[in-house]
């Protein structure tokens, strides 16, 4: 059970960090479009229900 808490744990910093570098202006628009893309992927990872 720890390592399924820790998996989610380290997907919610990385859906955070994905969203935070789409809003930050000061990088390239294509990195930031690469970022949502991620953030995007990783919403809709953390919507899936867990294996069972």
């Amino acid at each position: 059970m720890r390592d399924d808490d820790d998996d989610l744990l380290g997907l919610v910093g990385d859906l955070g960090t994905a969203i935070n570098a789409s809003k930050d202006d000061s990088l390239d628009g294509d990195l930031r479009d690469m970022a949502g893309s991620a953030a995007e992927a990783g919403a809709e990872q953390l919507s899936e229900p867990p294996p069972t």
